[in-house]
């Protein structure tokens, strides 16, 4: 699969969501988003990871939730639907009354993050038709998403490019909060390109991979750091693109030191 998408805001400031408060329906387009590094797989500062990322508009998922009498579950991905439902209902002590069409879908484990967009994508279009008091952090939090990475929750609020703070070293728990995020030059483009077959890690299975990495050395990560900070950021802010992909160059040849 090849594919090419352009970035932005995410390239909104939240998903596009569209009401039809007549027949009270809601349509949620996500974007996607990549991860471009880890800062610290150390963590004798006191926290560890710490994601770098980029939403993006193209390939999105395409959500249609309508109140109806009872739960009906369209278009793609029904099996996985149906678990988020599951899972929401089970939560919030209702019985979901609603039409639920996912019209597009992110590939799945290509790295694009799509199971986390279509979970926040279905939970939260169930909690506007169902009038929950809640947001997207929430959410992500209650359908056990975000656990090792904000990129991708941050990515549905908002967009643009973010970095998160990781996690207190031994303690993974919750959503990492947010540190930086900054609007993504709409004129610089993102050239996907997937090869044919096989099938990256998700869930479990990618906690365990990633618990099981031996920690990089304190000279490592404080080296991605400084990358970071004097040489990553930089170039975003003025826009040099060169400098840029330097940068991401760098950042991911001492990642994976």
């Amino acid at each position: 699969m090849r594919s090419e998408a352009k970035c932005g805001e995410a390239t909104r400031r939240r998903p596009l969501i569209e009401y039809n408060r007549k027949i009270m329906d809601v349509t949620i387009k996500t974007p996607s988003r990549i991860h471009l590094g880890i800062m610290d797989l150390n963590g004798g500062i006191g926290r560890i990871y710490g994601s770098i990322g980029i939403a993006l508009e193209e390939p999105s998922t395409v959500v249609t939730a309508k109140q109806s009498e009872e739960l009906e579950i369209l278009g793609n991905e029904k099996e996985r639907v149906s678990s988020i439902v599951e899972k929401f209902s089970s939560h919030f002590g209702i019985k979901p009354r609603a039409t639920i069409n996912v019209s597009e879908s992110i590939p799945d484990h290509v790295g694009l993050g799509s199971g986390t967009q279509l979970v926040l994508a279905v939970s939260y279009a169930l909690a506007e038709l169902h009038k929950i008091n809640t947001d997207v952090r929430e959410l992500a939090t209650i359908m056990g998403r975000g656990i090792l990475s904000g990129i991708g929750i941050e990515a549905f609020r908002k967009g643009g490019f973010i970095i998160d703070a990781g996690h207190e070293t031994g303690r993974i728990e919750g959503v990492p909060p947010v540190i930086f995020r900054y609007n993504f030059p709409r004129d610089w483009s993102i050239l996907i390109v997937s090869p044919m077959g096989g099938r990256g890690l998700s869930g479990d299975e990618e906690l365990r991979a990633i618990e099981s990495i031996i920690p990089s050395s304190p000279e490592i990560a404080a080296k991605i750091c400084r990358l970071v900070q004097m040489k990553l950021l930089p170039s975003l802010v003025l826009r040099d693109i060169d400098k840029f992909g330097q940068s991401l160059r760098e950042i991911d040849e001492n990642v994976g030191l």
